[in-house]
């Protein structure tokens, strides 16, 4: 059994928006009207909310690269996770994948990722440093 080592270095963050007469973060499954917690009555943002907000800044304003998207094929039909990983050059890499991965995509490094290769091709799975 390996020891337990405590974390030596530890950070937290506040990540706080404010939007007024706005629905932040709509549940698609109740045609996008906004979330409410059932006890409090106040609208909230989902832990997937607030990383989408923070690739499509990443994205739109440093000009990072991300792999979480909504990118699509010629035909205009939304590249699943392997096309993407492919595009990248991640599934060629064989063992050096995870690397190839993580020195390009910003949001692999801060959130992980779970990203299934394919038959016969093991998944790679990150955590990353940022979660919520």
């Amino acid at each position: 059994m390996s020891e337990k080592v405590p974390i030596k270095n530890r950070s937290e963050i506040v990540f706080i928006y404010d939007v007024r007469e706005n629905n932040p973060n709509g549940d698609p499954l109740a045609e996008n009207r906004p979330r409410i917690d059932e006890e409090t009555k106040t609208c909230f943002v989902t832990d997937v909310r607030l990383k989408r907000t923070i690739r499509d800044y990443l994205q739109q304003h440093e000009g990072q690269v991300i792999l979480i998207g909504d990118f699509e094929k010629d035909d205009g039909t939304i590249k699943m996770a392997k096309d993407r990983a492919e595009e990248l050059g991640v599934i060629g890499a064989g063992k050096d994948g995870e690397r190839v991965l993580l020195k390009q995509c910003i949001d692999a490094r801060l959130f992980g990722c779970a990203l299934p290769l394919g038959e016969g091709v093991r998944s790679l799975q990150i955590t990353g440093p940022v979660q919520f």
